[in-house]
């Protein structure tokens, strides 16, 4: 009549140290986990910086028509998102060095035409190998969109079922990394991501044209016309 009670008190003992155990677990686990935000948005933001904008030219003896508008495409992003300034690296120990020369020159006036103010700065770089096709180098500094975190890091496993940390219901860390990237990439004007761009001029014929219209009693939009044909009729 005495051993029930203290097997009782045993097995009572030993459940509360079980508990206390896997709640111990548990909060180390907690603790040790990378702090996850809900939203990929803020787990993988996207922030304005300063960073390089850099154009590899390749030409021949002279710029040609694709060269030229590379140039002219890269003075206007100067003109719009740049600051500081632009700077040109050469190549130097190759057999075409006169040609680079002569290629800057051009390179520059282009520049100037594009509404570029200020001084250019040049520069060298050696080459090695004196066959290699080498680059004449340009650059400026601006804002750039870039996402904050690196993509690719997977601190916990997504298979972690038999832990705590597997019945969360959150996304991977990983999740929305390359998408938010992406976004980044391809954003024209990074200062789109900040606020809207200014409102250009109205355009006064289509609204005169709208309130004609609605004058009339007519639609005031556009009217798309649809042509439909049978299938049995294409490619006859």
């Amino acid at each position: 009549m005495i051993e029930r009670p203290i097997a009782s008190r045993l097995i009572g003992v030993l459940v509360i140290c079980l508990t206390l155990g896997a709640c111990g677990a548990a909060g180390t686990r907690q603790l040790a986990a990378k702090p996850t935000a809900p939203d990929y948005q803020q787990r993988h933001a996207i922030e304005l910086r300063e960073a390089p904008y850099t154009l590899d030219v390749f030409a021949g003896a002279t710029l040609d028509e694709r060269a030229r508008a590379q140039v002219t495409e890269f003075a206007d992003l100067y003109r719009r998102q740049g600051n500081g300034q632009m700077v040109a690296m050469l190549p130097t120990g190759t057999r075409r060095d006169a040609d680079y020369r002569r290629q800057f020159a051009t390179i520059r006036q282009i520049l100037l035409a594009r509404g570029l103010r200020g001084t250019i700065k040049a520069g060298t770089y050696p080459i090695s190998d004196s066959a290699r096709a080498a680059p004449l180098h340009l650059s400026f500094t601006g804002v750039r969109a870039r996402v904050v975190s690196t993509c690719g890091e997977w601190p916990a496993d997504l298979a972690s079922g038999s832990t705590m940390q597997g019945l969360e219901n959150r996304n991977y860390w990983n999740f929305g990394c390359a998408y938010q990237s992406m976004i980044a990439a391809q954003t024209a004007d990074p200062r789109d991501l900040v606020g809207r761009q200014a409102e250009g001029p109205k355009d006064t014929e289509m609204r005169s044209r709208a309130i004609v219209n609605v004058r009339k009693g007519q639609d005031p939009g556009s009217a798309w016309q649809t042509k439909t044909s049978s299938i049995s009729a294409v490619g006859n």
